[in-house]
């Protein structure tokens, strides 16, 4: 399970008590739940709470940490390149080493599918 993604803001409102157990609840803003569950006490529900918020995660990081997670995958199969994203939002990738025509397909195909359209960038 990927960790969810918020666009508005975490909204993380108090806990409120449901029969006899204590309900939380973490949202996208307050409109769209991302997690919510049910604990024994007050306490244990705003733990569970802040432990989920925790692992939510915004647009910006997602890509980064997709980015990464893409460049590692190809270092592991013997291409190196890095990824960043400037100032226009556009994903660069930049070789490392030299690569063949195989493996410029190769990466950006690797990269086409979790971003999209991709920016090959050459240091001259």
């Amino acid at each position: 399970m990927t960790a969810p993604v918020y666009r508005d803001f975490l909204h993380t409102p108090m806990p409120h008590r449901l029969d006899r157990r204590w309900a939380w609840q973490v949202g996208d803003g307050p409109l769209h739940v991302l997690g919510e569950g049910l604990t024994w006490t007050r306490w244990g529900a705003m733990r569970a709470r802040d432990r989920f918020a925790a692992t939510c995660r915004t647009p910006q990081q997602a890509l980064l940490e997709d980015l990464a997670a893409v460049c590692e995958q190809l270092h592991r199969a013997g291409i190196d390149v890095s990824a960043e994203v400037d100032e226009r939002g556009r994903v660069c990738v930049h070789p490392l080493c030299p690569c063949s025509d195989v493996d410029h397909r190769r990466v950006l195909l690797a990269f086409c599918r979790v971003v999209g359209p991709v920016r090959w960038e050459v240091n001259a």
